[in-house]
């Protein structure tokens, strides 16, 4: 089944307010089909702030194949090295309709490319055998798994 995924956008058409300009984007994964995941946005988790200790969550990229199997969902895990989560939905601020628009057509370009990587993925084949060791005899043969072996 192929993967699928539908991303609605949220927008402020314009806040003009004294000269000041800005474009709030606001895109949420509303539904998944074959086997895609909803949290496709990879956000960092930021060091406290040094003088009033808040703490602040900022909007990285699309997740890539690895960030999948990697990153946990909704919030760092303190048991990793890394400061990274992943979420279904992403806010952020620009100062242009160019830049609203640029955003926009990125994020649908990566998640589309997010879907063709892990389509691939599920494309695996045998690219190569070795015997290290003793020649095997398939009769004899006692079959484990690489990740069981290391």
């Amino acid at each position: 089944m192929a993967r699928g995924i539908k991303l609605k956008r949220y927008a402020i058409e314009n806040a003009n307010h004294f000269h000041i300009r800005g474009f709030r984007i606001r895109i949420e994964v509303t539904e998944v089909c074959g086997g895609m995941v909803e949290n496709v946005f990879v956000f960092r988790k930021a060091p406290a702030n040094p003088f009033d200790g808040t703490e602040a969550e900022e909007f990285q990229t699309v997740a890539s194949f690895p960030d999948i199997a990697e990153y946990p969902v909704g919030a760092v895990d303190a048991e990793t090295p890394f400061p990274y989560f992943r979420t279904n939905v992403v806010e952020l601020d620009v100062r242009s309709v160019e830049e609203y628009d640029y955003v926009w057509t990125e994020i649908m370009a990566e998640v589309g490319n997010l879907i063709n990587a892990l389509d691939k993925a599920d494309e695996i084949v045998a690219a190569e055998t070795v015997n290290l060791g003793a020649e095997c005899d398939s009769e004899d043969t006692v079959s484990e798994s690489v990740s069981d072996s290391l």
